[in-house]
């Protein structure tokens, strides 16, 4: 009989709020001096290292994002939500994905890069668009699962109903037209 694996996905315990934690003095310190260390954060699923450093385009946030299991959770909204609480909703951020020659990979860890404020990426979506119903609506087969805490401002989906826009033109009118 196999075992079954224990659900350590993002609903399997209550999210609480971030508290600041502290490494000891000589780890801070190495951090601090060779990537900027800020500090770190943890709540019942996700220690959180954040970092900062100096770029081109100002000073950018890092943040190191390991569940507190360390198996390999990656929760879209979790990460929305640590960036969130971490730095302000109306910070931006992505998630990069290096060329081999740059990949580091040792851990079940995520990284997070978050722009200055004020900043914006010259790409992605032009409008809010947030729905506990599938995107692109009736006969189309996407699914959402629902929220623990409902934001406010979602959107309702009817069939028909013209939704996200990407670089200001709407998905659905030209998915239908195809």
């Amino acid at each position: 009989m196999a075992k079954r694996k224990k659900n350590v996905g993002s609903s399997a315990t209550a999210w609480t709020p971030f508290v600041e934690g502290h490494y000891p003095p000589e780890h801070a310190e190495m951090l601090r001096a060779s990537k900027g260390f800020v500090g770190v954060f943890r709540n019942s699923r996700y220690q959180v290292e954040v970092n900062e450093m100096d770029t081109a385009i100002g000073r950018v946030a890092w943040l190191a994002i390991v569940h507190v299991s360390r198996e390999a959770v990656h929760d879209w909204r979790d990460l929305q939500r640590i960036k969130n609480e971490l730095l302000g909703p109306e910070r931006e951020a992505c998630e990069l994905f290096p060329a081999e020659s740059r990949l580091v990979d040792t851990n079940n860890q995520y990284h997070l890069f978050v722009l200055p404020e004020g900043s914006a990426f010259p790409f992605g979506y032009a409008n809010r668009d947030v729905s506990d119903q599938g995107a692109l609506a009736k006969g189309l087969n996407h699914k959402q699962r629902a929220f623990e805490v409902r934001p406010e401002g979602l959107n309702s989906r009817a069939d028909g109903d013209v939704v996200t826009a990407v670089f200001g033109r709407p998905v659905i009118a030209e998915a239908r037209q195809s």
